[in-house]
């Protein structure tokens, strides 16, 4: 009985991932190699590697085509994701055993902020959101706290969206700056409240935790403590080792907001505010 012949995909989406499929292995593959790999037509082949070649999903050393930048990109973030998630898991449930309130972990993203976990009870996962969850980042606690120790021309291009009170934003932003901690009332969701701090690994993608409940129930000054003191921890969980000092990672020692990661915004005429 012959070997049997691999099928050809049907649609675009099929064909573009048995593709890249195909480079689950060491080293690159050539066109002729992608064809056996895939069953596709030579031509149709040729044609979406040059259209991956095109976009950074593939690389092509001569006629060898390699698995491109976008790629090891996704990768990263997929990866900066996990270990961020697992990092934070047991101090979200923490803070909502200790508090009775949701306990989210968000990521900046654009001038939203994406919810990628959030750890609550019946009640409190109905009003506070869900994993994959958007919100506009000026709006939430979780991203006032991002914002606030992000660089420049993150905070500039957020302040920039329209319909954002510029002037009050900035207000904030510079409170958050100066104690660590940010606060939303009613602002993203309708009696929701929220107390939120940054993480602040370095050079790790905007983050930040966050409790959240129904207004009436919350004591803000409170939970300032115990959402700082998680905040802390999952920051020295992600970037404390035992090269910290040699190599510029955060001091584990209270408090957590090095001055490195301060960066001055400006006010509405461009100058400088400390």
């Amino acid at each position: 009985m012959g070997k049997r012949e691999p099928a050809a995909p049907v649609s675009m989406i099929d064909r573009v991932v048995d593709i890249l499929d195909s480079f689950l292995v060491p080293g690159g593959l050539t066109l002729a190699q992608v064809v056996g790999r895939t069953g596709l037509p030579r031509s149709s082949a040729h044609r979406i590697l040059d259209q991956l070649v095109r976009t950074g999903w593939l690389r092509r050393d001569e006629f060898v085509y390699h698995l491109g930048a976008r790629v090891r990109d996704l990768g990263a973030i997929a990866a900066h994701e996990q270990e961020l998630r697992a990092a934070a898991a047991p101090h979200l449930r923490e803070l909502h055993a200790s508090t009775g309130l949701a306990a989210q972990l968000s990521l900046l993203d654009g001038s939203d902020i994406a919810l990628l976990d959030n750890v609550a009870g019946r009640f409190t996962a109905r009003v506070s959101g869900r994993a994959g969850d958007r919100f506009p980042a000026v709006h939430t606690a979780a991203g006032k706290a991002m914002l606030g120790f992000a660089t420049d021309a993150v905070a500039e291009a957020v302040l920039a969206t329209p319909g954002v009170e510029v002037a009050r934003t900035r207000a904030e932003l510079r409170a958050v700056r100066a104690c660590g901690i940010a606060f939303d009332r009613e602002e993203a969701l309708h009696g929701i409240g929220s107390v939120a701090a940054p993480l602040t690994a370095p050079g790790a993608r905007p983050a930040a935790i966050a409790v959240s409940g129904p207004i009436q129930h919350l004591d803000m000054k409170r939970l300032v403590s115990p959402v700082r003191a998680a905040a802390h921890k999952i920051t020295c969980a992600l970037s404390c080792s035992p090269s910290a000092e040699t190599i510029g990672y955060v001091d584990c020692s209270w408090p957590v907001y090095p001055r490195h990661h301060l960066h001055p915004l400006n006010d509405e005429n461009g100058t400088t505010v400390a």
